[in-house]
């Protein structure tokens, strides 16, 4: 969000919606987030204070995590997963490293 100047404008509260929006999309079924992100794009009023930083956010959310093979929706989503961060995997690793302390 620093690159795209909207680290202050987080205190607004149209720029915290998107942002959350834009955190939620993994939440969504894989054919709903390509969807999801389109709305978003329109629901961002193109008079705003923040409009241009807010699309270049969506442009960004976009390239980065639809469009990319080695990503796409379908790896993006989280629903149904039971650990949906990876704090799993850093929870197993922080019980295996104390186990092998211990021994």
């Amino acid at each position: 969000m620093a690159k795209t100047g909207l680290k202050d404008a987080y205190l607004h509260e149209s720029v915290t919606d998107v942002v959350q929006c834009l955190l939620g999309l993994p939440l969504l079924p894989a054919n709903d987030i390509v969807d999801a992100l389109q709305d978003i794009r329109i629901t961002i009023a193109t008079d705003g204070s923040h409009s241009r930083q807010l699309q270049q956010l969506v442009a960004y959310t976009k390239r980065q995590w639809l469009d990319r093979r080695s990503v796409g929706p379908d790896r993006l989503c989280v629903r149904g997963n039971r650990a949906r961060t990876n704090n799993t995997l850093q929870s197993y690793y922080s019980g295996l490293h104390r186990r092998i302390q211990g021994s």
